[in-house]
């Protein structure tokens, strides 16, 4: 039985981390500066520890950020993500999973969730869908493409 079904929300419910990406990249290009793909990708559902955006962009202009910039950068970010529409197949799911009783959570992604013992189905956003995603049990552009039940069949947990 189906004890509950944990989403990972940066992507899946709303995709935050594309807002997060482009508040960085817009501040980083009025600073004449590139923001690394390649560097961005190494913090996607982390934390900034590889990869600190405010840092790197510091040293590369060899001088702090003014606190203005910085809370421009958050402001904007917010305002990016409260621009979001909750994504295909959002809804419905969270009514199926209440009408069935499960309880929603938000864990930090297939890695977290692998190690749990937990099966897990990958939704890739703009930003990491070229990442390797190969330990999900189950990979789908969208929430939209399958019903709770059609989902859980295929898990072979139906």
């Amino acid at each position: 039985m189906i004890r509950a079904l944990i989403f990972d929300f940066d992507g899946l419910i709303l995709d935050t981390e594309e807002p997060i990406y482009r508040s960085w990249q817009e501040i980083y290009e009025e600073h004449g500066v590139e923001l690394p793909f390649e560097r961005w990708i190494e913090i996607v559902g982390s934390s900034t520890a590889a990869f600190h955006p405010q840092i790197h962009l510091e040293q590369r202009l060899g001088r702090p950020l003014p606190a203005e910039v910085i809370d421009r950068r958050a402001a904007r970010r917010t305002e990016l993500v409260l621009a979001q529409h909750v994504l295909p197949g959002v809804v419905s799911h969270m009514e199926s999973a209440r009408l069935l009783g499960i309880k929603l959570d938000s864990p930090n992604g297939i890695i977290a969730a692998k190690s749990a013992g937990l099966r897990c189905v990958a939704v890739p956003n703009p930003i990491t869908a070229g990442l390797d995603l190969s330990l999900a049990d189950l990979i789908i552009s969208s929430l939209s493409e399958v019903t709770l039940p059609q989902l859980l069949e295929r898990l072979g947990m139906a």
